[in-house]
């Protein structure tokens, strides 16, 4: 049976909100701010390493340029700026996979870029999570029943 992967099966909500209009060849890309260990090695090469707590990340949303959820990224993000109390939740899974990524404290960094011309361009959103749990899965359907049933087991273990 062929593993299958498709971006159209890549749910993301924010606050409640299904984000959809995505850029032409990216969705979603997910990264952690540190790395989980620091290495050290000594004059004598002896090396160690420290464990580093923060679960800090960055989610960027790539949308198309005409995709509505601009305008409600845009108003979250001038809420935050004239409220100060802009907080967001993060869910981004995929629906074919077992990868899912989850933050409760969520803001948006900036508005994303804008570009016009004579065709269309894709707008970033970068949004910074104070806490980004993570689980980066596959799409092997033989595994899939399991891994989903290990991430219920472990939701409160996942970094």
């Amino acid at each position: 049976m062929a593993n299958t992967y498709s971006a159209a099966h890549m749910k993301i909500s924010i606050s409640g909100v299904n984000i959809s209009g995505f850029g032409e060849t990216d969705v979603v890309n997910i990264t952690r701010d540190e790395t989980k260990f620091v290495k050290s090695t000594g004059a004598d090469g002896r090396t160690s390493r420290s464990f580093n707590e923060s679960n800090a990340g960055i989610v960027e949303i790539t949308l198309h340029q005409t995709s509505g959820a601009n305008d409600q990224l845009m108003s979250w993000h001038n809420t935050d700026v004239a409220t100060l109390n802009g907080e967001l939740s993060i869910v981004i899974e995929d629906l074919n996979g077992t990868s899912k990524f989850v933050a409760e404290d969520a803001w948006i960094q900036q508005p994303a870029e804008a570009g016009f011309g004579k065709e269309f361009t894709d707008r970033v959103w970068t949004i910074d999570c104070g806490e980004l749990t993570m689980f980066v899965g596959g799409n092997e359907s033989s595994t899939l029943s399991s891994a989903v049933s290990a991430l219920s087991t472990a939701a409160g273990v996942i970094s």
